[in-house]
């Protein structure tokens, strides 16, 4: 009720696979990684109605439904004229798991092709960048709304700033 409203993962899925597009205007596939849990395939269900048409001219692959094993193996074998966006592993098939920045990690370390991803969290262990959702930026909308309601102030809907962030080393 009180918690800040995510945009629509359709505007941010397009424009963190846009801004791979312009990192790598010559990138033919796109290759978007999601775990096992709920969270992670509705994720990927959005993924896929979102990036439809973004991506009609390039050969689309989901990788979903593989233990961390197989997705670290598959990693290493995507063109490297793909764009890899990996969204959320918090459980993989085998029931294990994961917080995501350390499967992201794992997944990115093996990566034959750039790696980005939806958290800013994500810079630093492999992400060359994405669009992402700030934690600090979240922490302040609530902090806002909690604010907002000491005050007696009606609560309200709050959005949450996304930015595009990379990772120097990595571009």
């Amino acid at each position: 009720r009180g918690m800040p409203k995510r945009r629509p993962a359709s505007t941010l899925e397009e424009q963190r696979a846009e801004m791979a597009a312009h990192l790598q205007p010559s990138a033919r596939h796109l290759v978007v990684v999601g775990g096992s849990s709920k969270f992670d395939q509705e994720w990927i269900a959005t993924a896929r109605s979102d990036l439809a048409t973004l991506t009609r001219n390039m050969e689309t692959t989901y990788l979903t439904g593989l233990s961390i094993d197989e997705f670290v193996e598959r990693a290493g074998a995507i063109p490297q004229d793909a764009i890899l966006l990996v969204l959320t592993v918090f459980s993989d098939r085998t029931g294990r798991n994961f917080i995501p920045q350390n499967s992201f990690a794992m997944i990115a370390a093996a990566a034959s092709a750039p790696v980005y991803g939806p958290y800013s969290t994500y810079i630093g262990h492999g992400a060359v960048g994405g669009n992402a959702v700030t934690f600090e930026a979240v922490g302040t909308a609530v902090a806002g709304l909690a604010l907002d309601a000491l005050a007696g102030k009606p609560i309200s809907d709050v959005s949450v700033p996304q930015s595009f962030v990379a990772d120097a080393r990595q571009v």
